[in-house]
């Protein structure tokens, strides 16, 4: 019964490391990602205030608001690992967001 080979370590295959080395860049490349990560963080917080103001309105009253808190807390614990491993976040998504609440509400 042929098996399939498996490293002895968990490591990346070109055996680079598992966090960039953001020292390493130009500091011409370091400038030129200021505007656009400003724009993407204000696209951002636009994006999630306005879903927070459309989910916690006073129209859905919620029959289980526990239920929503949970929803936020595993939300914040993904999105401060995707943060930590430089992987792509959550967005707000308000129709998304706006039809969940629903479910939680009466």
């Amino acid at each position: 019964l042929q098996t399939l080979q498996m490293p002895s370590s968990l490591t990346t295959t070109s055996g680079r490391p598992w966090l960039v080395p953001l020292g390493d860049l130009p500091m011409y490349a370091r400038l030129a990602t200021i505007l656009p990560a400003l724009m993407v963080t204000v696209l951002l917080f636009l994006d999630h205030n306005i879903t927070v103001r459309l989910v916690n309105s006073n129209q859905w009253k919620l029959k289980k608001p526990t239920g929503n808190h949970l929803d936020l807390l595993v939300i914040s614990v993904v999105t401060l690992g995707c943060a930590l491993l430089g992987l792509p976040f959550l967005a707000g998504a308000t129709v998304r967001s706006v039809n969940h609440v629903r479910a939680n509400a009466e």
